[in-house]
C-alpha cells in the first residue's frame, strides 16, 4: 500500500474587508489581519488588545472571515485539481514510458488523489447544503427573552456557584453511564459510528464563564455572520436543565446523578421497548424528535444559554443540554467554558473532535488558574 499524497492547498492573504459591523479602527483592522495570518499559517498566536478596543468583535470577524475565505479557497483548489487530471493522456504517457512499472505506480497514486479530492469536494458541498437548509429555517416565532428574564435576575447573571466546586468542573466530567446512555439511546440510533474520512472546519471559542459566552453571542448577533454561521453553545446541566425535578438540586454531583438516573428509565423496560417509545428515559424532555428539532433551531440562529433555555422549555419541550451537544457536532462555531476543552476526558465525553479545529481561548491569562482548579482537590476540615 502507498500513501495518497496531500492535496494542494493555496495560501490566502488577509483581505481588507472583514464584514465588521461598522468602520473598524486601525488597531482593530491590524488585529484582524494578524489573526487571519496566524490562522492561515496554522500558527499559535498570542494576541493582546487594550480594554475597550472591541476585542470580541475583532476576534469574531477576523476568525470567521478566515473560515469563510478558507472554505471558498479549498473548494476552488479541489475543483481545479480534479479538472487538471486527464486520464487518457496519463494512460498514454504510461504506455510510452520505458519504465512502465514505475509509471503505472505513479498513475495509480494520481488516481487515488483524484478520488480523494472528489470525496472531499462532495463532503464540502453536502455540508454547505445542509448548513444552508438549517439557516434557511429561521424560527417563525421570535421570543422576547428580556421580558421572561428581568435584567439582573437571570440564571447566567447570577453565575450560581456550589461551595467547594469550581463552576462546571464536575458537570462535564461525565462518567461511563452518561456516555453509554447517550450513545446507546434513540438520540443517536441513526448516527454513523465509523470514524469519518473528513471533518468540517470548526472554530472553538472558550471562555471562563457562561456570562462571558453569552456576551460573545450578543456581539455575534451584531455582525452579518450571525445570519450565515451555525453556532452552538455548550453549557452545564446546572445552567441548561429545564426539568424541575433535577434543577431544584443545588449540588452539581446530585444534578448529574439525577439526570442519569432519569435516563435509565423504569426498571424492567428493555432498550428495544425504549426505542419503540422514542424515549430512553423517565425525563419528559429527553425525546428524540423534540431534541432533533431543538438542535435545528439552535443552528438556525445564534442564541445564548438564556435564550436556549427559554426556547427549549416554552417552544420545544426538549432537553437543551443534549440538544446543544448534538448541535455542536454540526456547528461551525462552538462556544464553551474552559474546562470543557482543557480536560481531555471532558472533551471526549461531550464529543469534541479537535481535527481541523481552530481553538481560541479568551482571556488566556486565566488558563493556568483554571487548569490548577481542574486538577486540584480541596479538603474542608
Amino acid at each position: 500500500m502507498f500513501e495518497v499524497p496531500e492535496l494542494p492547498e493555496s495560501s490566502i492573504s488577509p483581505p481588507e474587508d472583514f464584514s465588521f459591523p461598522f468602520e473598524p479602527y486601525g488597531i482593530q483592522k491590524d488585529f484582524m489581519k494578524a489573526l487571519f495570518s496566524a490562522l492561515e499559517k496554522k500558527c499559535v498566536g498570542i494576541f493582546e488588545s487594550p480594554t475597550g478596543t472591541g476585542k470580541s468583535l475583532s476576534l469574531l470577524c477576523g476568525a470567521l472571515t478566515w473560515m469563510e475565505k478558507h472554505e471558498e479557497q479549498r473548494r476552488e483548489d479541489l475543483d481545479k485539481f480534479i479538472n487538471s487530471f486527464n486520464l487518457a493522456d496519463e494512460e498514454k504517457a504510461v504506455i510510452a514510458s520505458t519504465n512502465w512499472i514505475a509509471s503505472q505506480h505513479e498513475l495509480r497514486k494520481k488516481k487515488e488523489s483524484i478520488c480523494k479530492a472528489k470525496r472531499e469536494l462532495q463532503f464540502l458541498e453536502e455540508t454547505i447544503a445542509r448548513r444552508k437548509k438549517v439557516l434557511g429555517s429561521k424560527r417563525k416565532k421570535t421570543m422576547t427573552i428580556s421580558a421572561r428574564f428581568p435584567k439582573g435576575n437571570t440564571k447566567i447573571e447570577k453565575e450560581k456557584k456550589v461551595e467547594g466546586e469550581p463552576e462546571d468542573e464536575f458537570d462535564y466530567l461525565l462518567d461511563d453511564f452518561a456516555i453509554s446512555n447517550y450513545s446507546d439511546a434513540d438520540l443517536s440510533e441513526d448516527e454513523d459510528l465509523e470514524e469519518p474520512e473528513f471533518f468540517p472546519l470548526k472554530i472553538i471559542f472558550a471562555s471562563r464563564t457562561h456570562s462571558q459566552l453569552s456576551q460573545f453571542v450578543k456581539e455575534l448577533q451584531r455582525t452579518s455572520f450571525g445570519r450565515k454561521v451555525t453556532v452552538a453553545t455548550l453549557g452545564s446541566r446546572q445552567n441548561l436543565c429545564i426539568n424541575p425535578e433535577v434543577n431544584r438540586l443545588k449540588n452539581l454531583s446530585l444534578i448529574n446523578e439525577k439526570c442519569l438516573d432519569l435516563q435509565k428509565g423504569s426498571k424492567g423496560v428493555t432498550k428495544s421497548e425504549n426505542k419503540k417509545l422514542k424515549s430512553c428515559s423517565g425525563c419528559p424532555y429527553f425525546k428524540h424528535n423534540a431534541i432533533e428539532d431543538l438542535k435545528n433551531t439552535i443552528l438556525s440562529e445564534p442564541v445564548d444559554i438564556e435564550e436556549l433555555v427559554t426556547i427549549a422549555r416554552d417552544e420545544h419541550k426538549a432537553c437543551p443540554y443534549y440538544a446543544a451537544r448534538k448541535a455542536a457536532k454540526e456547528a461551525q462555531l462552538i462556544l464553551m467554558p474552559y474546562n470543557t476543552i482543557l480536560h481531555a476526558g471532558t472533551r471526549d465525553g461531550v464529543g469534541i473532535n479537535m481535527e481541523k479545529s481552530v481553538l481560541i481561548l479568551d482571556e488566556a491569562h486565566n488558563i493556568i488558574e483554571s487548569i490548577s482548579n481542574m486538577y486540584s482537590n480541596q479538603m474542608h476540615l
